[in-house]
């Protein structure tokens, strides 16, 4: 029997139990093939990462002042603005430890790989993370549960975005493409939910419960009103929206098929750390950072990176199937220049 227990990771695999008051606290499990060899990989990756001797810090001095200034939060008790926010982002060298993350119950299956010392950083600061000093990319695996769905139970390749056609189907853009941007984060989240949760009802109340919409303006709600319907029938009307838009999917919504994806995308990672780094040489793999679907890395290596996930996918699924990457890196245009710095 495995037992780990503490505030802070003392284990590559660990178990938590979810409960509705949002707790996860640590639980006792017993080790079967899966907890062990996810278990080694965690261990052999962290003493890969600290034989490569991998600097990872936040480059301050490239985040635009308008971004600084988005995360500085009101403090009601002071009247002035608070940089609490900042003050928890790590200063110097970030701890790239990884381990894995399981839910009682399900961690037969595998889970999420989780390096809560990169992972917690907020994600408008997060693109300006820098590997040995040199700047990063993410390369993202977009809209992946859905697309995971699609190919391990629809047997079909999903070549759109799958977020995109739900707002498409409701909305004409006569608010411009930055409500459309909006709408497209709540039907991403909705359609999280529908995967994970047990019942419908559970998802349309998640829909109006949840951020994005839960910290919608008024007037914007009132937009969302007009498109789907009255304030009490929007969750329904939002689920119903993509119950329309993907029918084939419906079989695997409200049976918790998301732990599923989440296991099988743990999985995935592990595979494409051990073509970037463990199965090379020391000094001549690729340092990459896993954020759940995406990996970070510099952006030198970007296009082998999206080779070795491309190559991944193909010995999970076959030739039928691939992931729609996206890269994500830091406009030249935004950094800003040095004698700025102190500014912030």
């Amino acid at each position: 029997m495995a037992t780990h227990r503490g505030i802070t990771p003392v284990a590559s695999f660990m178990v938590r139990e979810v409960l509705d008051n949002d707790s996860s606290p640590l639980v006792d499990y017993r080790d079967n093939r899966t907890t062990r060899g996810f278990n080694k990989f965690c261990k052999d990756l962290n003493k890969r990462m600290d034989e490569e001797d991998v600097d990872v810090r936040i480059d301050w001095r490239s985040i635009p002042l308008k971004t600084i200034r988005k995360l500085l939060v009101y403090d009601k008790d002071t009247g002035e603005l608070s940089t609490s926010r900042l003050d928890r982002q790590p200063a110097g060298s970030i701890d790239t430890s990884v381990h894995m993350n399981a839910q009682k119950g399900r961690h037969n299956d595998g889970g999420r790989l989780w390096a809560p010392g990169y992972q917690n950083i907020k994600r408008e600061i997060r693109r300006y993370l820098t590997i040995n000093g040199e700047p990063t990319v993410e390369v993202d695996m977009q809209a992946n549960w859905a697309r995971l769905v699609y190919a391990k139970r629809v047997k079909k390749q999903y070549t759109g975005d799958p977020y995109s056609a739900v707002v498409n189907s409701f909305y004409d853009g006569s608010y411009g493409e930055d409500v459309r941007g909006i709408l497209r984060d709540w039907v991403k989240l909705t359609m999280i939910k529908m995967f994970s949760v047990s019942s419908r009802q559970k998802a349309k109340d998640a829909a109006t419960r949840t951020p994005p919409y839960k910290t919608w303006a008024q007037p914007m709600k009132d937009i969302v009103f007009g498109m789907l319907g009255n304030p009490r029938a929007v969750g329904d009307a939002i689920v119903s929206k993509v119950e329309e838009v993907h029918p084939e999917l419906v079989p695997w919504f409200y049976v918790q098929e998301g732990w599923k994806c989440q296991a099988l995308e743990g999985f995935i990672a592990r595979g494409i750390l051990e073509e970037c780094l463990l199965t090379k040489p020391k000094g001549e793999g690729i340092v990459t950072l896993v954020e759940h679907d995406g990996f970070i890395t510099a952006e030198r290596n970007a296009s082998q990176l999206s080779l070795y996930i491309l190559k991944v996918y193909k010995e999970c699924f076959g030739n039928d199937f691939y992931p729609v990457l996206t890269c994500k890196k830091v406009p030249q245009s935004n950094k800003m220049p040095a004698t700025d710095a102190a500014d912030f």
